[in-house]
């Protein structure tokens, strides 16, 4: 091997005939300006890396018939890496088994137990909604258009569940597709950002056994294609793909709205900072990707637009999110409580502070931060600024800030550690450990049975009641109700003065219309007709009180499950529910 150093424009010119590499990407022209060394490389968006130093500390060496170029760190205080560095083969089946492994993992017990009484089942019944109705535009809950949440969920959903049949396993399908599509995404990113293969399997298997990251896959919820389709999008930006990034971007906005915008923003300081471009590059990599996010975002929103005017505004922008940010629209946590919910991965939480240490460390000995570190703290502090902001918190909100985490907590560990041959043996251990350690991520994964009471009693008036029945609840939620039910129009009845205020602020309700004061009035029979009650085990008597003031003689009829009761006026029986 022999070296030669780079002294003129010349000198470059000579070797520049033959294919050179810089930190195994192709470089197009290299060359020299007023002490500037000036790379241009072979991509699908060619930059320049800028590089102030003097020429002669730049060395090349040629073995085997192909240069290669040496090239000291930038001035900034993070390693400089290109972008567009070819994926070794073997990176690339480890990346695609991890994805399998995955889905296989959230596969198993997909089919069993029941989705929450809250948005998951609110979604859900949207999603069959769209699908009878044909209407792919409108999110509709008992015939009434709702505005708050974007429609990627709903699509996915209402595709599997038109297919599949409704079941649990059909609904969360898009669920277990939107977690495999994180994983891969973060493999992919833990290469770009110079971690070895077993670091960055670790950092996906920290992920994958995460209680939140658990939790989300089962539920019904949009943060989770959130997430993917941000992560997906950072990957590609740190790849230079900046049309790909573009799509995830878009794909993110559709999935969660306004609160898509922290994150994206946190993936353009990553464009501009980490891989040396400098800021005309940059910006026109930048600008790419916003024109690929907008006409992937930009459709369903004009739809929308073009259908309901200003109302749709009013309701996505002005309440879901101002009205959020500025003051407690539906029952939160605290902050502290929020907090104190990611402790439950503590693992993560460790590594991330460890990391962090770590790195404070070694920017005092070498003036550079690692990549993964602040790559994963830009991410966090956008994910931790809507929850100390925001007026409401609820505590779905924290899991882009488990992301941040799970993108820093393999740098805790020292690079050469992760070559020894025990270190998988090690985190295998660690992963069993956290799954074996918390009996709610087994419940959450085998059987995430989240309503079994609603299910129950929902499928029995599913099977029961006729049309022209009369279905309420009483002091409860009627999502999973009206979903198990067949998506039957629940109508919820308030005696609590407290539960009442509540659900009437809640604008789904107000523009739904189904939430009705009862004071102590009587629960009337309809004629010709059956009423059924929903309620708590807590109010059963005065439930049945109200069914026969007036009327004594009615015969009423209890079915129990383990904390709610359903109270009809003919016909059941009274059984008991496994």
């Amino acid at each position: 091997m022999t070296t030669r150093w780079v002294r003129s424009r010349a000198d470059t010119s000579a070797f520049c005939r033959r294919t050179v590499y810089w930190r195994n990407v192709q470089i197009e022209r290299l060359f020299v300006i007023r002490g500037h060394i000036i790379l241009k490389t072979r991509c699908s968006v060619s930059h320049r890396a800028v590089l102030r130093v003097h020429p002669a500390s730049v060395s090349l060496s040629a073995s085997h018939g192909v240069f290669g170029v040496e090239l000291p760190e930038w001035s900034l205080p993070f390693t400089l890496q290109p972008v567009h560095a070819p994926i070794n083969s073997d990176e690339r089946r480890i990346g695609i088994l991890l994805t399998a492994v995955t889905f296989v993992f959230f596969a198993i017990g997909m089919d069993s137990g029941s989705h929450y009484d809250s948005d998951d089942a609110l979604y859900a019944e949207m999603a069959r909604s769209m699908w009878v109705s044909g209407d792919w535009v409108d999110n509709r809950w008992s015939g009434t258009v709702l505005f708050e949440k974007p429609p990627l969920l709903i699509w996915s959903m209402a595709l599997s569940g038109g297919i599949g049949g409704w079941s649990e396993a059909a609904l969360r399908l898009p669920l277990t597709c939107f977690a495999a599509l994180a994983i891969w995404s973060l493999f992919g990113i833990y290469g770009r950002l110079g971690l070895s293969s077993l670091a960055s399997v670790a950092g996906c298997l920290l992920l994958l056994t995460s209680f939140y990251f658990v939790m989300m896959s089962r539920r019904l919820m949009t943060d989770l294609p959130l997430v993917a389709c941000s992560l997906y999008s950072l990957q590609m930006t740190l790849s230079g793909h900046w049309k790909h990034a573009g799509v995830g971007a878009g794909l993110a906005i559709l999935a969660k709205g306004v609160a898509a915008g922290p994150l994206i923003f946190s993936i353009m300081l990553v464009a501009f900072l980490a891989n040396g471009l400098d800021w005309r590059t940059a910006l026109r990599g930048v600008g790419t990707a916003a024109a690929v996010a907008i006409l992937v975002a930009a459709p369903w929103h004009l739809l929308a637009t073009l259908r309901h005017g200003t109302a749709f505004w009013a309701a996505y922008i002005g309440h879901h999110v101002g009205d959020r940010a500025t003051r407690p629209v539906v029952p939160g946590i605290s902050l502290r409580d929020l907090l104190v919910l990611v402790l439950q991965d503590a693992v993560l939480v460790f590594g991330a502070c460890v990391a962090l240490i770590r790195s404070a460390w070694v920017r005092n000995r070498t003036g550079k931060i690692t990549r993964a570190v602040w790559v994963g703290g830009l991410w966090s502090v956008f994910a931790f600024l809507p929850m100390v902001i925001s007026s409401t918190r609820l505590p779905h909100y924290a899991f882009p800030l488990i992301i941040g985490l799970a993108l820093m907590a393999p740098a805790a560990v020292p690079s050469d550690w992760w070559r020894r041959r025990y270190a998988s043996w090690c985190i295998g251990s660690l992963v069993v450990v956290i799954f074996a350690a918390s009996p709610g991520r087994m419940a959450l994964w085998i059987d995430a049975d989240l309503a079994p009471d609603q299910k129950a009693l929902g499928e029995l008036m599913a099977r029961h009641a006729k049309e022209g029945d009369v279905t309420a609840t009483f002091n409860t939620t009627t999502a999973a109700l009206t979903f198990y039910s067949g998506g039957k129009r629940v109508e919820m009845f308030a005696a609590d003065p407290r539960f009442l205020a509540i659900q009437q602020s809640i604008l789904m309700n107000q523009m739904v219309g189904q939430v009705h004061p009862i004071g102590d009035g009587p629960i009337t029979h309809p004629e010709g007709k059956h009423r059924y009650v929903v309620t708590r085990q807590t109010d059963l008597e005065d439930v049945v009180s109200r069914f026969q003031r007036g009327n004594t003689a009615r015969a009423v009829s209890v079915v129990e499950a383990s904390s709610l009761v359903l109270v009809n006026d003919a016909g059941l029986g009274r059984l008991v529910l496994p």
